[in-house]
């Protein structure tokens, strides 16, 4: 029987380590598609982050916050690792108050608090809805980046 690597759990501890649960799998279509389309969605997710971040330091952005405490929040973090830009909060109504890395998740009824010159949409739900929300806010759409 052939076995396939596969992640159960990802999580960051309160000393700052990243920990991993990892076990095998039979192989199966439904396991090894997944894996795939994981994997495909990392390597896509991480070129364009990579393109965004070095268009935003020629910009000169320095400070970001992440809206959504999501995957594509891990990996924006991952990528943001290689830059100049300091990551000053991440927001996200549902996950308000739990870890994300080595912050808090902050409400988004607290983005004026923040010094930041771009706010990166991290979220899987609707952008249109993050926008609305973020200009009753009184904050400029300019703020606002996301992928395309």
């Amino acid at each position: 029987m052939v076995y396939s690597l596969f992640t159960c759990a990802r999580n960051w501890t309160d000393k700052g380590v990243y920990t991993i649960l990892i076990f095998f799998l039979p192989r199966s279509g439904f396991v090894q598609q997944y894996i795939q389309h994981s994997y495909a969605f990392y390597k896509e997710a991480r070129q364009k982050l990579r393109d965004l971040y070095v268009e935003l330091e020629n910009r000169d952005v320095d400070c970001i916050v992440f809206y959504g405490a999501s995957d594509l929040a891990e990996i924006a973090y991952i990528s943001l690792q290689e830059t100049n830009i300091k990551l000053v909060a991440v927001v996200d109504e549902q996950k308000n108050g739990q870890r994300f890395m080595r912050y808090t998740v902050e409400h988004p009824d607290r983005l004026k608090a923040f010094a930041f010159d771009k706010i990166l949409i991290t979220s899987f739900n609707s952008a249109e809805l993050i926008m609305q929300k973020i200009a009753d806010l009184g904050i400029p759409v300019e703020s606002v980046v996301q992928l395309s």
